[in-house]
C-alpha cells in the first residue's frame, strides 16, 4: 500500500504547476489535491476529465532553538498553487451586474499562488491533540492571480475567443489587452496581480477526528492588512483591510463496530456525525482583489460584496468499512450565503442571498482517491446559470 500511495504521489507532484518546483521537500508536510467533473449539468470536466491535481499545498517546518520550540513557538512556511474557475459577475468597464445573456459564458480560469509565512506561539497545548488547542499567530502574505480565458492556456497563453473578448474592443487594441496579461475583471483592467501584507490571527481547535468520526470545536479570527506600501506590491492603489472569522462544530452520533455482526476486524459498519460551520469575511480599502472576498457555496457564486455570512450544515453517513480506507460516504447538507454592503470597488449589486440543499454520495478508496456523485437543489442563485437541480459525477484525488 505504502508502495502504491508514494508512486501516486510522484506521478501528482510531476502533474502539478511548475511553480512548486522551488520549495524543499525535506521538511515539508505536502497535500495534493483534485476535485473535477467527469460530467456535470454545466459541462464541466476539469483537466484530463477530472485527474488533474488542481491545488497543491505544502507546509515547511522550520527547526527552531530549542528554547524557542520548547516554549511553545514554531515557524512555518505555508505555500499554495493551482487552478481555479471563476465566474466574471460585473462588466469590468461599467461595474453593472452581467445580465443573463452575458452570464452565459463568463466563466474564466485562475492560476494563484498563495504564500504565509506563520510564525505561532502555543498558549494552550495538549498533547493528545495534533494541534495546540489555542495558538496566536504573526504572518506575512503573498499573493498571485495571473486570469485566463480558458485551461488552453497550457498550450497558447492567448485565447481570442473567450469571455475577455467581450470587454474593451474599440478603445483598447488587441496587443493592449493582449501583451502585458494586465487583466482581471473586477479589479479595474488587472490581468495579473500580485499583493503582500501581514496580519494577526488567533486559531482554537478542541477537536478530535478520525477516519469514521468527527467531535469537537474549532474556530479562528484573522485580521490582514494589505497596504500599498509593501514590496513586491505591482497595485499600487490597492490598499485594504479584511477581516475573516470562522467556527465550527461537530458531533458523532452514531459508531458501530462490525463485532455486532461476527468476529471483530477494528473496523465499523457505520458511523454518522452532523457537522456545522459558519464564516464571515469582510474587506474595506481601495482596490479589493476578487479573492480577498471569494466564497463559493455548493454550485453556485456569492456576489463579491464588501461583508459575506455563511454556513455549511451536514450529517455524514461512513461505512461498511471493507477494509481500512475502503468504504462509502453518504454527506446531506444545506449550504447558504448573505452577502451586504454593496460590491467591491464600487461596483454595483453584491447584495442578496443563495442557498443549496443536497447529498453526495463517496465511495473512498485508500483515503486519497473516490469516485462521487452528487444531486442538489440550488434554491437562490443571484448569478443563475442553471437553476434548480444540478448534478454531477466525478473523481476526487487527496493525497
Amino acid at each position: 500500500m505504502k508502495n502504491i500511495k508514494k508512486a501516486l504521489l510522484i506521478v501528482l507532484i510531476l502533474l502539478v504547476q511548475v511553480s512548486l518546483y522551488a520549495v524543499s521537500f525535506s521538511s515539508s508536510i505536502l497535500s495534493v489535491s483534485s476535485d473535477a467533473h467527469l460530467f456535470s449539468c454545466e459541462g464541466n470536466g476539469g483537466f484530463f476529465g477530472g485527474f488533474f491535481p488542481l491545488e497543491a499545498e505544502y507546509r515547511y517546518k522550520t527547526a527552531l532553538p530549542a528554547v524557542l520550540k520548547d516554549n511553545g513557538f514554531s515557524l512555518n512556511l505555508d505555500f499554495n498553487s493551482g487552478i481555479k474557475e471563476r465566474l466574471l459577475k460585473v462588466n469590468p468597464e461599467t461595474g453593472e451586474v452581467l445580465s443573463e445573456g452575458e452570464r452565459a459564458s463568463s466563466l474564466y480560469q485562475i492560476h494563484y499562488v498563495y504564500f504565509d509565512i506563520d510564525f505561532s506561539k502555543a498558549i494552550i497545548s495538549e498533547p493528545y491533540l495534533d494541534e495546540d488547542i489555542l495558538s496566536v499567530h504573526l504572518s506575512i502574505y503573498g499573493d498571485y492571480e495571473n486570469a485566463y480565458e480558458s485551461f488552453t492556456w497550457l498550450d497558447n497563453p492567448v485565447n481570442t475567443d473567450g469571455v475577455f473578448l467581450n470587454y474593451l474592443q474599440g478603445t483598447h487594441s488587441f496587443e493592449d489587452k493582449y501583451s502585458s496579461y494586465k487583466y482581471v475583471p473586477e479589479v479595474k483592467g488587472k490581468r495579473m496581480m500580485a499583493h503582500t501584507g501581514f496580519g494577526l490571527s488567533a486559531v482554537f481547535n478542541w477537536k478530535e477526528e478520525t477516519e469514521m468520526t468527527k467531535d469537537g470545536l474549532w474556530g479562528s479570527a484573522v485580521i490582514k492588512y494589505m497596504p500599498s506600501w509593501m514590496p513586491f506590491h505591482d497595485n499600487f492603489d490597492s490598499n485594504y483591510v479584511a477581516l475573516y472569522l470562522n467556527a465550527g462544530a461537530a458531533f458523532t452520533l452514531l459508531e458501530m463496530s462490525q463485532m455486532s455482526f461476527g468476529p471483530t476486524t477494528g473496523l465499523d459498519a457505520l458511523s454518522v456525525y452532523i457537522e456545522t460551520e459558519f464564516d464571515a469575511i469582510g474587506a474595506w480599502g481601495n482596490d479589493i482583489p476578487q479573492y480577498a472576498v471569494e466564497r463559493r457555496v455548493w454550485n453556485t457564486d456569492v456576489p463579491s460584496s464588501h461583508i459575506i455570512v455563511a454556513n455549511t450544515t451536514s450529517l455524514v453517513i461512513n461505512g461498511f468499512q471493507i477494509k481500512k480506507d475502503l468504504y462509502p460516504t453518504i454527506t446531506i447538507f444545506n449550504d447558504m450565503a448573505f452577502a451586504f454592503g454593496g460590491g467591491i470597488n464600487g461596483t454595483e449589486g453584491g447584495n442578496g442571498f443563495v442557498g443549496s440543499i443536497g447529498a453526495r454520495l463517496d465511495f473512498n478508496i485508500f483515503s486519497m482517491f473516490s469516485l462521487y456523485g452528487e444531486v442538489g437543489f440550488v434554491y437562490k442563485d443571484l448569478y443563475n446559470r442553471n437553476p434548480g437541480l444540478r448534478y454531477a459525477l466525478g473523481t476526487k484525488v487527496r493525497v
